[in-house]
């Protein structure tokens, strides 16, 4: 998704927030050496040493990277008593010396619900929440909303559900998901683009290439296109 705005022209950040740094691995096979966690933790608001930029032959050029490391599991530690924990990153994010480099900031997180993922909710102004097509996708969903409002509470935020790994042949599960989130589509809290299964994401994950660059014609791509230019129009509108 954070290519397909670079592609768009779009000036995109991309903050790898998950420890286990896949979004990292799509773009860089060195091991960075400053992180995610030096970002955070450093007292200097407007550090940017830790920012990995592409040049014009990566054709990413509006792609900006805020890598991940492991080491950034022991960050819950390090901050976990400390008062106004939950506030860390949207500091960071919000000093102009960030937030007026750039059109879109995408932070991508883990999907439980540790300090790390409770940093990147009140951080961001809108929060994307993928949905598989499996028996147990959707629980906890009513529960997370909560969570959202009493985390972002008094801040303005928007927030969409985006149907993930969509596969034709499997007519039960998806009969069965769909019926789940007939009242959510009757919200319009769902987006209309779903993101097909196609084994050509799991081929690019391994040659660290995003489905973009990798298979540009396959279906996943033109998934994650269509998103993009939906959610584009969602901002703008």
């Amino acid at each position: 998704l954070a290519y397909c705005f670079a592609l768009k022209n779009k000036r995109t950040l991309l903050v790898d927030f998950d420890p286990s740094a896949n979004a990292t691995h799509i773009f860089t096979s060195s091991i960075p050496g400053l992180t995610a966690k030096d970002f955070l933790l450093s007292k200097e608001i407007t550090t940017l040493a830790c920012i990995q930029a592409f040049n014009k032959d990566d054709m990413i050029f509006y792609l900006t990277l805020l890598p991940s490391h492991i080491s950034l599991a022991l960050t819950e530690r390090e901050i976990g008593n400390r008062p106004f924990r939950e506030t860390f990153l949207s500091k960071k994010l919000n000093d102009p010396s960030m937030s007026n480099n750039y059109d879109y900031i995408l932070i991508d997180c883990q999907p439980t619900l540790t300090t790390l993922t409770i940093n990147a909710m009140y951080a961001a102004d809108f929060i994307l929440i993928p949905v598989t097509y499996e028996k147990d996708a959707l629980e906890g969903v009513a529960d997370l909303f909560e969570t959202l409002n009493e985390i972002k509470e008094g801040h303005t935020y928007d927030f969409r559900l985006v149907r993930n790994r969509y596969d034709a042949r499997k007519k039960t599960a998806n009969a069965f998901i769909a019926e789940k989130l007939q009242p959510f589509i009757l919200q319009d809290i769902v987006l209309k683009t779903i993101i097909r299964q196609d084994e050509d994401v799991n081929k690019a994950t391994m040659e660290n290439q995003t489905i973009i660059s990798y298979a540009p014609k396959s279906q996943a791509a033109q998934d994650y296109q269509a998103l993009c230019a939906e959610l584009e129009e969602l901002f703008n509108g």
